[in-house]
């Protein structure tokens, strides 16, 4: 199940709780949430401290580096593959990796393959 919610629509609800839940006890029942307050805003959580079951149970699914690259690009261009590579925002950095790998002759070779 996915869910979608305005910032402001949220940030209320996420307020009320940390203000009524002691602050010893807030991890525990914040654990499974991938966002967490911070003075008052709203932000996201720190990825090395989220278990696993807390991603799925928010939706949030895990993608190898360049098939996240490419669905980034996908979304920026409207859900379009076809306008992906068509892209021409070259100072986007994400660009050359727009259709979900590095080209090779941007690969960065290694001392071994130097050494050959």
């Amino acid at each position: 199940m996915k869910l979608s919610l305005a910032r402001r629509d949220l940030h209320p609800a996420i307020a009320a709780v940390t203000r009524v839940v002691e602050r010893r006890n807030t991890l525990p029942i914040l654990s499974n949430l991938v966002l967490e307050t911070d003075g008052g805003e709203i932000i996201g959580r720190d990825p090395k401290l989220i278990p696993l079951s807390a991603f799925d149970s928010a939706g949030v699914e895990i993608l190898r580096p360049f098939k996240a690259i490419r669905a980034r690009c996908v979304d920026c261009c409207g859900g379009s593959q076809a306008e992906v590579r068509k892209c021409v925002s070259i100072k986007c950095p994400l660009w050359p990796m727009r259709m979900g790998k590095l080209p090779a002759h941007l690969r960065v070779k290694s001392s071994e393959d130097e050494e050959a």
